[in-house]
């Protein structure tokens, strides 16, 4: 039988550490290029090691205390570089991109889906009373009253009752001039499209462009307006 099969494994190789040893100081030496910051406390851990071994090969060599006071300098600045790094950039940085990581991706401020559901599965009643009660509160009301009405107006087929429902909107609460041009334009949909009340539709795009006077969007609801003259009166307005 050979003599090496005779040998333990420790004196064949050596002592194997074990393995999540192993992992472990690899992942301690790993740098990660995507933390410039681990690059700042690399270069600075190099420069002082470099200027360490420098000063004190010139301290030695010249008998010169005055090298030995660098060293303890340079220690000092790296100890001063690694606090800052640590204390003030490392916070400020991983703050920074938890803010950028939610910009964007924050949750709609009106939830709906499981109204939504309900809806989609037919039970449009249910749905409207739903939508009814998440009106109550304040920072709902226009948008679910204008989901309200638009399953009046769509598989419901109730389109006065949705004409009712927006126009009850401007009865509350002051609106917003952006909640008030989604409510008016719905409502021009509505008088045009399925109640067959062209005047009411313009006399609608006509308070609009009084709302919207002087602005671009004013300039389009304008031109709307205009369109749907011609294609009543038969004629180009004058205004």
């Amino acid at each position: 039988m050979s003599t090496c099969r005779l040998l333990p494994a420790s004196l064949k190789f050596g002592r194997l550490p074990p393995l999540p040893l192993l992992d472990r100081a690899l992942d301690r030496m790993r740098v990660s290029l995507e933390d410039p910051l681990v690059l700042v406390r690399v270069g600075a851990a190099f420069l002082l090691a470099f200027g360490t071994i420098v000063a004190v090969t010139f301290w030695i060599a010249a008998d010169d205390t005055r090298f030995l006071k660098l060293v303890v300098g340079l220690w000092g600045v790296y100890g001063f570089t690694v606090g800052v790094v640590d204390g003030i950039l490392t916070p400020l940085v991983d703050g920074a991109a938890r803010a950028l990581q939610g910009f964007g991706v924050r949750r709609d401020a009106h939830d709906f889906s499981s109204i939504e559901a309900l809806a989609v599965a037919g039970h449009h009643a249910l749905a409207a009373e739903e939508y009814r009660q998440r009106a109550q509160a304040p920072r709902d009301r226009v948008a679910a009253t204008m989901r309200r009405a638009a399953l009046f107006a769509g598989p419901m087929d109730n389109a006065a009752g949705a004409a009712l429902e927006l126009s009850a909107l401007r009865t509350g609460a002051p609106l917003s001039r952006d909640e008030d041009l989604q409510v008016g334009l719905a409502l021009v949909s509505l008088y045009e499209h399925q109640l067959a009340e062209p005047g009411r539709a313009m006399t609608e795009l006509s308070r609009l462009v009084e709302l919207y006077a002087g602005t671009r969007r004013g300039a389009t609801l304008s031109r709307m307006l205009k369109s749907r003259k011609r294609a009543q009166f038969g004629a180009s307005p004058t205004s």
